[in-house]
């Protein structure tokens, strides 16, 4: 079927026909039923390419059951990594931290820290960051608020802001 992953039984790598084989996508299964052939869009010797292949060159075909799959969370369905706002504080662990953390692994040094703990050294971090976008003060003290979460996000580029 049109999505199924298909895994062909030959390399496509002329120098070498015993290397691994590949994979493709099928997206078009019109002579299936009269010739047993589908289409497929495939990488072929390092171009992606869309040919005509029959059930002769074909392994497997595979289909995720999506009914079953982790996650109905709209960061599992969309791809973007959303850390809630309430759940980022010192002390914390998770995955909401651990995002944070490699938020701020991108923007300023980061070390010694304890992954997914909101630990000292992430709060050092996060102070340092703080003073690097301006804040001076009670407002670099390293305790995040949404308002410094979404421009650490935005400026890392590693997660959007729930809550």
């Amino acid at each position: 079927m049109p999505g199924d992953v298909v895994f062909f039984s030959f390399s496509t790598v002329s120098a070498d026909p015993f290397s691994m084989p590949h994979l493709g996508i099928v997206v078009d299964t019109f002579e299936w039923r009269e010739r047993k052939r589908f289409v497929s869009i495939e990488v072929v010797n390092g171009e992606i390419r869309r040919l005509v292949r029959s059930h002769h060159d074909v392994s497997a075909f595979c289909r995720p059951d999506f009914n079953v799959r982790p996650g109905r969370t709209l960061g599992s369905q969309t791809g973007i990594v959303f850390v809630s706002a309430a759940k980022v504080k010192p002390g914390a662990r998770g995955r909401d931290i651990l995002n944070v953390q490699l938020a701020l692994q991108r923007v300023v040094d980061l070390d010694d820290h304890v992954p997914a703990l909101f630990d000292d050294s992430t709060r050092v971090a996060f102070a340092r960051w703080q003073r690097l976008t301006g804040h001076v003060g009670d407002d670099a003290n390293g305790i995040p608020n949404r308002n410094n979460l979404e421009r650490l996000g935005a400026e890392s580029g590693v997660f959007s802001v729930v809550d």
